[in-house]
């Protein structure tokens, strides 16, 4: 759980679970660019009766002491550039983060199971953006 606000009429928290939801949030901007997949590169889709819990199990999101670490696994649509992909969802995450008064995630990591043409041609192209 991450403190958001404390004071004298108590203390906001917001749970992990939020903020996965956030992060997915952020990769559904660009749903036509990327899809949400499993860690083995598996792609997630929106069930039915699930709605978006499925797509849920593309987010890592750890808390430690130093801060807030993400790691989030897509697959490309083949003829995007991975590196404005990228730089775009790390850029959306941050200001999510910045809505909610959160100090920016310490590492965001986005790692690339695949690149989607006609068939899932399998990579694993790993981005991240660490924050000081």
């Amino acid at each position: 759980m991450k403190l958001l606000s404390n004071s004298e009429y108590g203390t906001v928290k917001i749970s992990k679970h939020v903020i996965d939801k956030l992060v997915l949030d952020a990769l559904l901007k660009y749903e036509n660019v990327v899809t949400p997949c499993s860690q083995t590169g598996k792609p997630l889709r929106r069930g039915f009766f699930s709605g978006i819990n499925d797509l849920l199990s593309s987010v890592e999101v750890r808390d430690s002491d130093n801060g807030i670490y993400i790691v989030f696994y897509i697959i490309v649509k083949f003829g995007e550039s991975i590196n404005e992909v990228s730089n775009a969802i790390f850029d959306s995450i941050e200001h999510d983060f910045e809505m909610f008064s959160l100090s920016k995630p310490v590492d965001i990591k986005e790692c690339i199971k695949g690149v989607q043409a006609e068939h899932i041609m399998k990579r694993d192209i790993e981005v991240s953006r660490i924050n000081e």
